[in-house]
Formats: C-alpha cells, structure tokens, sequence
C-alpha cells in the first residue's frame, strides 16, 4: 500500500514539474482563444455640400482612438497618426464625436463588426452659435477683468476695454447659463436661448456689487 502511493506520488511531482509537451502529452494542448480582429473607421467631414473641411478631429468615445482630419482631398481614418492610438476598432457600438473649429460638434453612432474597414460617409457640420454683448462693471472694477464664460463646455471669452464680449462656440440647444466672472468667481448670469449659428446679440450683464468705500485721509485736528 505504501509502495502504490509513492509511485501515485511520483506521478504527480513528474507531472507538475514536468515541461509543456509532457503536460500535452498527458492532457492534450490547451484550447485557443479565438482572436478578435481589429476594425478601421474612415470617413469624410464637411463643412457646407461639397466643401470638406480643412481641420477636424474625430474621437472614439471612450477609448484613446482618434484621428484628424488636415487634408481636405483626403478622409479622416480611426486609428489614425496624430493621436495616441491602440492597434484598432474593437467590434462594437460606439460613440464618434467629430469636431471642426467654428462649428458646432456633433456625435454620431457607429457599429463597428470585427475586421475590415468601415466607411461611415459624409457628415456636414452646422455652423456654431455666438453670444455677444457688453458688460457694465461696478464703479471702481476694470471691465477687463472681467471674463464671460459658458462653463460648462470649458468656453470663455475676454472683455475688452470698452466692455464688449463675444462667446464663440456655444453649443445650440436647450437654454445656457452664462456666466459674468469676475477675480475667478460669479458675480452674475443668465439663461440664453441659444439655436445652431445663430447670433445671440445685445446681451448685458451688469455687475452690481457694492464695493466696500476705499480709506480717505486721516483727519487732521
């Protein structure tokens, strides 16, 4: 009895240390996993019927895969040089976000099966909106120091001199909060309707915040 389980013993520890091709030997080779193969998005952005345009950048929601768009006789491709890319498009639904300066973005849906090369067309992009207008500053503020900001997608616009504004790139839809910033906080705002490449104009924010009164000479006896 003790000699069967040295010998069963034995036969464990050769099996265990032994190399692959024993292992193979004894249980047969492994199953493959069966690869996925990597897909290719392409595609052309236009900026009005026929006339492509000149920059873009599209993204892969989602994942590091991008492409750009800098030759107007040529398609964008996702994975494309430019951008931090991975080997390919995974299989799947996802998410295309395509940008152009000036214009307003736009996402679209793309089903990507495995392998080969997807061409998703032509998309034409709509002009983007603009708000414009002035600001009053309180008595003693600089208007320049001022900042008017729609913050919400990151835009912001300087104020001149003479207290005017333009805030370019809002995107078109439900109404937006903008905001009158003033020393990096919120001194007022308001809700504007804003509609694709419409220009918002004649919009005024008014700074009424009380400033404390500035010391005057000590009195003299």
């Amino acid at each position: 009895m003790k000699k069967l389980a040295a010998c069963v013993s034995a036969l464990v520890i050769a099996v265990l240390i032994a190399p692959s091709p024993a292992l193979a030997a004894i249980f047969g080779p492994p199953d493959e996993t069966p690869g996925i193969a990597p897909a290719t998005i392409f595609g052309r952005i236009e900026v009005g019927a026929g006339v492509p345009a000149t920059t873009c950048t599209v993204v892969l929601l989602g994942s590091p895969l991008g492409g750009i768009c800098d030759d107007p006789s040529s398609m964008y491709s996702l994975p494309g040089a430019g951008l931090v890319v991975a080997r390919g498009v995974p299989p799947g639904l996802w998410h295309l976000k395509i940008s152009v300066p000036g214009f307003e973005p736009k996402t679209i849906l793309a089903y990507v099966t495995e392998g080969g090369g997807h061409d998703f067309g032509t998309v034409v992009m709509g002009p983007s909106s603009t708000v414009r207008g002035r600001v009053i500053a309180a008595p003693g503020r600089n208007p320049q120091d001022y900042v008017v900001a729609f913050s919400q997608a990151g835009l912001y616009a300087p104020v001149d001199s003479r207290g005017t504004f333009q805030l370019t790139g809002v995107p078109a839809g439900e109404p937006r909060w903008i905001s009158l910033i003033y020393n990096g906080g919120e001194v007022t705002g308001r809700s504007i309707g804003v509609s694709p490449g419409v220009l918002s104009d004649g919009i005024v924010f008014r700074d009424s915040s009380v400033l404390p009164p500035r010391p005057g000479p000590l009195p003299t006896r």
